[in-house]
């Protein structure tokens, strides 16, 4: 991912830069699936904006804790 940015940017990336895959698939590297940072701090607050909308789901009921599984599930 971080060869596939550098590519479509046209330089080595920086060491703070990080490269974030969109769809949270790390095996998607198409440059579309790609955004880049330009540094840790603004990657952590992309991560934590995740964390703001499970609860948000959770408040709305429509997803869940499955206990048995230690995974989030969506309710139908």
């Amino acid at each position: 991912h971080r060869y596939v940015i550098e590519q479509f940017i046209g330089r080595k990336l920086e060491t703070e830069e990080t490269v974030h895959h969109k769809d949270l698939d790390k095996e998607n590297n198409d440059v579309e699936n790609l955004h880049l940072f330009k540094n840790k701090i603004d990657h952590g607050l992309c991560h934590g904006s995740l964390n703001k909308l499970v609860k948000i789901l959770l408040n709305e009921n429509m997803i869940k804790f499955d206990e048995n599984e230690g995974i989030y599930k969506i309710l139908k």
